[in-house]
């Protein structure tokens, strides 16, 4: 941070450092790590086609796909897609972990250093950077999904315990774009997605209010 200001330049390494995250699946819900399979396709060499997973390559059975990460015949322009995927064993659907394994997962602090937003530290080691977190930020973020998540709140309370950020400023708003005045349902694969994005947006500006806009 800057005086307590976001310059573009670092807006633009949060916005990588998301996109990290949600692929390495650095949260307290993401399952064991394993390593990934030797024999995965890349994404260019398989041309895209229904049920291949997500972008377009066989998944290897390290990687779990939900269901609302696969773009379907039909999708465009009508669905929205979560953009994440789980390690896994098998490519049963991974358990919940008690607590993150600081031996595979990113921290707030560990991410803050690789990305040179945060505090700098020998290595950027998730296992050492205990609470040398980003500070700042000004404002607010709105956040746009398709579903509830019901544990919005109680989640990012549990995330900010388990990593000893400071307490996050959030609020939750149904806006009835659906036309019908009706609270969205509950979706897990979705409210993983959003958990990322309210959790990871207060680690990159805790001083900011989180909006939840359902």
């Amino acid at each position: 941070m800057n005086g307590g200001r976001l310059t573009v330049s670092k807006f633009l390494k949060m916005v990588v450092a998301f996109n990290a995250l949600i692929m390495v699946g650095g949260l307290i819900a993401v399952t064991s790590a394993q390593s990934a399979s030797s024999t995965a396709a890349p994404p260019s060499s398989v041309g895209y086609a229904e049920g291949t997973g997500y972008a377009g390559y066989v998944v290897p059975d390290t990687v779990y796909v939900p269901d609302s990460s696969i773009e379907r015949a039909g999708d465009e322009g009508l669905f929205a897609h979560t953009n994440y995927v789980l390690r896994t064993t098998n490519g049963a659907p991974p358990a919940p972990m008690a607590s993150p394994s600081l031996t595979e997962a990113e921290t707030p602090a560990s991410l803050g250093c690789v990305y040179e937003i945060g505090p700098s530290y020998p290595g950027c080691n998730p296992a050492t950077g205990g609470t040398r977190h980003l500070s700042g930020g000004w404002g607010a973020i709105a956040l746009v999904d398709a579903f509830d998540n019901p544990d919005a709140a109680t989640d990012i309370a549990k995330f900010d315990a388990t990593f000893g950020l400071p307490p996050a400023s959030f609020t939750k708003v149904f806006a009835y774009g659906n036309g019908a005045c009706t609270t969205p349902p509950g979706n897990k694969n979705w409210g993983l997605e959003e958990a990322l994005d309210i959790e990871w947006a207060h680690v990159f500006a805790p001083s900011i209010t989180v909006a939840f806009f359902l």
